[in-house]
């Protein structure tokens, strides 16, 4: 990929940078239909090969696909979001958000919603 092929994205933005997210079987994430950064982490998702946590530099941290009916599981993924090292995985199907460390992929809580 020759990053000169792309747009000039300083026009859009004062500070950007573009980082090739580490590819081999462990980091295979299909079709990305969801992803988000903060200050140390990249998450990717896809409904195929589940979460891919990257660090700022693309190196793959851990992936994880926590898909099932239990307490600490989803069934559909319909939203997610990174804040401070915490990937909220929103799950409107089953009215619920659960919350894994994105260091280790490890459930942390679960937050309850109501319909």
């Amino acid at each position: 990929m020759d990053v000169e092929d792309f747009a000039d994205v300083n026009e859009f933005f004062d500070d950007s940078r573009f980082v090739i997210l580490e590819t081999n079987d462990s980091a295979l994430i299909g079709n990305m239909s969801r992803y988000d950064i903060d200050d140390n982490h990249i998450v990717a998702y896809s409904a195929e090969s589940g979460f891919a946590v990257f660090d700022k530099d693309g190196k793959l941290l851990k992936s994880f696909d926590h898909r099932g009916e239990g307490p600490e599981e989803y069934i559909q993924v319909t939203g997610m979001f990174l804040h401070d090292g915490l990937i909220y995985v929103v799950s409107g199907y089953q009215s619920k958000i659960l919350v894994y460390s994105a260091e280790d992929g490890l459930f942390q809580k679960r937050i309850i919603t109501v319909r």
